[in-house]
């Protein structure tokens, strides 16, 4: 089958939907099915390098500048292909398209009601792609807030169109209430256009069934996969990796801003460090400019921690990520939020690290309190740093207990959340809507 799917530029930064949509293609890729990303908005930021087509649809340059002056839309194509170039948008991303939920409540609002707002040409552009020249037999949307063309998509299409739900959600309770309400109820209106919507988790799919007004039945669940190929491939040739601190090193690896809960992981090393114990918390993750204030004040509380905590950027490469993750022992990004997937925990176990997660949103199905030592890590209660201390504290004073929560996690990796287990649940659903139509055909007959 060719599927084509389409995907959401991160703006400059690694992001999770767009890195596990990458893993999506190559699962299919792997099982003999042609699979292409089409990104929108901003480039992807990936860690590989997928089948993606040249061209940027929907940019972010042109979103902004219909947005703002109608008559733009009147531009001759040419234009519109050159601000959509993705040196133009790359080097845009660094400085004014901010991808910020709260300051994008009109943007969003305008780009939900399709066919009916001021982005009418970006929208048919990236329809008559996909009908006149990739043909797919398929169609993917990487969430529920893309479903702008979906009318005009859906107009010339007639194969299925699932939508991936992948933290819709907190995008929209970042929206001012005004705008919130509306943006909720027009993305409940075109989600009456998908086949299915598909979600990584029993948790999230019940949560967006309820927030988004959806039948439950219409959802489908796909694990979520990480392709550890390239970190095998660095092993394999002898890549150098730095080596571990002489005290354990606890590990932070996201987007730096409140909802990850990097102060919550300060409050519990402050709690560690009052107990007596020996250990470094090392944090490394994309910071938005908006977020700068927050990390200098994580920095000054973290102060009393001296030497014992720093933060080391954002790596620019894979192979940045691989080292970092090679440098600690244990692996915790305690968010505040309900966190719908968590890749990074599978991330973590590639390298064999132990992980310790709140219990809520996805991780009690991923890493499951009853497992123990099997279960690759243990959880906390959700916004307790004393919990959470007393969870790192376990690991920190067992090297045994950290080698065999790691191993578990990698096996669980290997068995559960690989390249075959994604395309083979795809080729599933595949499967079960074309019988689906082939039995609604028969009966009509």
């Amino acid at each position: 089958m060719r599927l084509a799917m389409i995907t959401a530029g991160g703006a400059g930064m690694f992001c999770g939907s767009c890195l596990h949509d990458s893993t999506w293609a190559k699962s299919m890729m792997a099982r003999g099915h042609e699979a292409t990303l089409i990104p929108c908005y901003t480039p992807l930021t990936l860690d590989d390098e997928p089948p993606t087509t040249s061209r940027i649809f929907i940019g972010g340059i042109n979103l902004y500048l219909e947005q703002k002056y109608p008559l733009i839309s009147r531009l001759p194509g040419w234009t519109r292909k050159w601000l959509d170039h993705p040196q133009i948008l790359s080097l845009a991303s660094r400085f004014s398209v901010s991808n910020e939920a709260k300051e994008l409540g009109e943007l969003a609002l305008s780009m939900l009601r399709g066919a009916h707002g001021p982005h009418t040409n970006s929208f048919e552009e990236l329809a008559s792609f996909i009908v006149n020249e990739y043909r797919p037999d398929a169609v993917f949307f990487s969430n529920a807030l893309m479903s702008g063309p979906l009318v005009n998509l859906r107009s010339r299409f007639s194969g299925p169109i699932f939508c991936m739900l992948q933290g819709d959600d907190i995008f929209l309770d970042g929206l001012l209430p005004e705008y919130r309400e509306q943006a909720i109820e027009q993305i409940t209106a075109n989600a009456s256009l998908f086949d299915a919507y598909i979600t990584q988790s029993d948790y999230y799919a019940r949560h967006m069934s309820t927030m988004l007004n959806l039948d439950l039945q219409k959802f489908a669940r796909l694990p979520l996969a990480v392709d550890t190929s390239r970190l095998m491939e660095q092993v394999e040739h002898g890549a150098s990796f730095p080596a571990r601190s002489q005290r354990p090193v606890i590990g932070y690896f996201a987007r730096i801003c409140p909802e990850k809960g990097l102060h919550q992981l300060i409050e519990a090393g402050l709690i560690l460090a009052k107990r007596g114990l020996d250990f470094e918390i090392r944090a490394a993750g994309y910071l938005p400019p908006s977020q700068r204030d927050y990390l200098q004040a994580v920095q000054h509380r973290a102060n009393p921690l001296k030497d014992r905590f720093r933060y080391e950027g954002s790596p620019p490469s894979i192979q940045g990520k691989n080292a970092f993750l090679r440098s600690i022992d244990l692996f915790s990004v305690p968010t505040t939020y309900r966190e719908p997937k968590g890749i990074f925990l599978l991330e973590a176990w590639a390298h064999r690290l132990p992980v310790v997660q709140p219990a809520h949103g996805a991780f009690p199905e991923i890493v499951p309190a009853d497992g123990y030592s099997q279960a690759g890590g243990l959880l906390f209660s959700p916004d307790n740093p004393v919990d959470l201390a007393d969870q790192l504290e376990q690991l920190l004073c067992s090297p045994e207990l950290r080698t065999q929560m790691g191993a578990a996690g990698f096996a669980k990796l290997h068995h559960h959340h690989d390249l075959t287990a994604l395309g083979q649940a795809t080729e599933e659903l595949l499967s079960g809507w074309l019988l689906k139509q082939q039995s609604g055909q028969t009966s009509a007959t």
